[in-house]
């Protein structure tokens, strides 16, 4: 074990200790909905809960361990969280390897402290156990092991639906990694070569599609509140969140976008051209993303820029400037171009404007791209703690919700 690995065990184990000690002392919104989905699971009653959108083997997991180990209480079924936590502690270290394959730990700490994943660490939610899913698919991936990655990234599907999309993501990855463009004369034997390793993925996407489609959508509970609808302001709102959690990584290429701006000043057409359309399909419809839920942090903002003009004029301009900085942080290798397009359809089917479905993506963005100097990742570092832990207090205060 290295320097490396001792840091950032330290580091993560120290925080969960600190989250620990000041978790909330009462269910967190949608736990007392998994918790009840347990003790009925436990009791002898397979019925599927109605307001339980997901398939439940994630309830049925936690449900077999309550009862081999005589679990009662919401502490004690929190430290289940808590010991996969700790699992998903070692499957970054897993993942955040340098060139020279030793370990990462400012990248493993970004990771851990990702804003919109650490609050749920010790929580009774579905979205940990499938992000470790996640990552042991991605690492199977980089072994090109497609089998036992396309397996994972289904496993995923089986406890939060929305990774589905994921398993698209690897399929295309794996397609074009497969050719070599510059031998024109073996396209065809590289096509071949590029669907025989795709074959897992396109099994395990068509069963789901199969399913879902006889299910009459990708939801098990709930259906009215998640119908499949194009929502391009969870797009919109997933800028603002990358903003959010990574501006000190922006704020750092302003020399980058303004070279950018200078050398492609065409580039002001479609920024220009994006703030008519981007006001007037700025839109928050769904029931739970209502003015009345504004305890969730989610809300209050989604709501503030769609009251005020000015917030929505000001959110554009930053908008457009995240993206002009993440076009100019090149990624490890040219096929992860990809993500960027699966990062917007990872979302625009949802009705729902949820934080929680951009996890995953973030993390496999910040997987894939290229670091910059030790001084800029250590205060992004520095200022993901200072986040991740201020929404962590405030739930576990109950000062506001996610």
């Amino acid at each position: 074990m290295t320097r490396s690995h001792v840091k950032f065990i330290v580091l993560a184990l120290a925080t969960l200790v600190i989250m620990f000690i000041m978790q909330a002392e009462k269910f967190v919104v949608d736990e007392s909905l998994h918790f009840g989905q347990i003790k009925s699971l436990m009791d002898g009653d397979v019925t599927h809960i109605s307001s339980i959108t997901t398939f439940i083997i994630f309830h049925k997991i936690y449900a077999q361990i309550g009862n081999l180990l005589g679990l009662t209480q919401l502490v004690d079924f929190r430290l289940i969280s808590f010991a996969f936590t700790f699992m998903m502690v070692f499957v970054i270290m897993s993942v955040c390897r340098d060139e020279d394959e030793s370990l990462n730990w400012i990248l493993a700490s970004q990771l851990f402290f990702l804003p919109i994943a650490l609050p749920y660490y010790p929580l009774i939610y579905t979205d940990i156990m499938a992000l470790i899913l996640m990552y042991l698919a991605y690492h199977q991936y980089s072994l090109k092991n497609h089998w036992a990655t396309a397996l994972l990234a289904s496993l995923a599907v089986l406890i939060r639906q929305p990774s589905l999309v994921w398993i698209g993501l690897f399929a295309t990855l794996t397609f074009f990694q497969s050719f070599q463009f510059n031998d024109t004369h073996l396209i065809r034997k590289h096509v071949r070569q590029a669907i025989i390793k795709i074959v897992p993925y396109i099994l395990s996407a068509l069963g789901f599609l199969f399913f879902f489609y006889l299910n009459g959508g990708i939801s098990l509970g709930d259906k009215d509140s998640h119908q499949v609808a194009i929502n391009l302001t969870n797009i919109y709102f997933m800028v603002v969140i990358f903003m959010l959690v990574f501006w000190p990584l922006f704020l750092s290429r302003y020399q980058q976008v303004y070279s950018l701006l200078k050398h492609k000043r065409w580039l002001l057409v479609p920024i220009i051209i994006g703030l008519p359309v981007y006001l007037f399909t700025f839109s928050v419809t769904h029931q739970y993303n209502s003015p009345t839920l504004n305890a969730f942090l989610r809300n209050w903002l989604l709501n503030h820029i769609n009251d005020y003009l000015w917030l929505q004029l000001i959110t554009y301009g930053l908008s457009a400037y995240t993206i002009l900085a993440l076009s100019t942080l090149k990624l490890k290798e040219n096929v992860w171009n990809w993500l960027y397009l699966f990062l917007p359809l990872s979302v625009i089917a949802m009705p729902l404007i949820e934080h929680r479905y951009y996890i995953v993506g973030m993390a496999f963005w910040q997987l894939s791209r290229n670091y910059l100097s030790l001084k800029t990742e250590f205060i992004q570092l520095l200022w993901m703690i200072l986040f991740s832990m201020f929404l962590y207090i405030g739930m576990s205060q109950t000062w506001f919700y996610l």
